[in-house]
């Protein structure tokens, strides 16, 4: 349905009354309508579509709400200019600018909550992950999970990239052991005179600690082939 009240605004205030007179444009005739109108009584068919380079009325009472809407008429107001081309511009910037918004981190207004909603159902439709959601809207994945779960948003992306990372631990473990082989091998060629002090020190540290996650791998392996 139209708001009828916007449609005032935009015909202009000579066309449509507040007791839902009308008198047409271009003339002085008047008729009472009643409850039920059709658009078309407003105005001609290019008067509400647009054409020739002028907005149509539908492009300034459509897809913007009641806030938008009054604050672009106020905007026009002070600059004495409520033409249709004027109105138009501003209720298409505060659109795209609606469009564009991302709420700050801190920002716990209701606007914004509704506004990360908006976001977190766009980005999923369009094959975004949580986690990259997160990072758009400045918080966590798990945050932005639950929000979605909240609104009956279902982020697909996620599961395919559970499917896609999900590891070959026998691969991973063969490989391991088939390169520690190798290396084992190879620091038996190494002259130990041959080597830097400070550099040796920084492989010494790093070494222990590769060590010490081999052992516990290598003893969870002798531990499940004893069990």
């Amino acid at each position: 349905m139209c708001d009828w009240r916007r449609m005032n605004s935009a015909v202009g205030p000579s066309a449509v009354w507040d007791d839902g007179t009308i008198s047409k444009l271009g003339g002085d005739r008047k008729r009472d309508y009643g409850a039920m109108r059709a658009p078309r009584e407003f105005g001609t068919r290019g008067e509400l579509y647009g054409g020739g380079g002028q907005p149509g009325i539908y492009g300034l009472i459509d897809d913007v709400t009641d806030g938008e809407f009054e604050d672009a008429l106020g905007d026009a107001r002070l600059e004495q200019d409520l033409s249709r081309v004027n109105l138009s511009s501003k209720i298409a910037w505060r659109r795209s600018r609606r469009d564009s918004w991302v709420p700050a981190a801190g920002d716990r207004t209701t606007q914004a909550a509704i506004r990360r909603r908006e976001i977190i159902s766009d980005r999923a439709k369009r094959g975004y992950t949580s986690r990259r959601i997160s990072k758009e809207i400045g918080t966590l994945a798990e945050t932005v999970r639950a929000i979605a779960r909240d609104i009956g948003v279902e982020i697909v992306a996620d599961q395919v990239a559970s499917k896609a990372t999900r590891h070959d631990s026998a691969r991973i473990a063969r490989e391991t052991t088939s390169a520690l082989e190798g290396l084992a091998m190879g620091v038996e060629l190494v002259d130990l005179a041959e080597l830097d002090l400070g550099e040796a020190r920084e492989w010494a540290g790093s070494l222990a600690g590769s060590l010490r996650a081999l052992s516990r791998f290598a003893k969870q392996l002798t531990e499940m082939t004893t069990q």
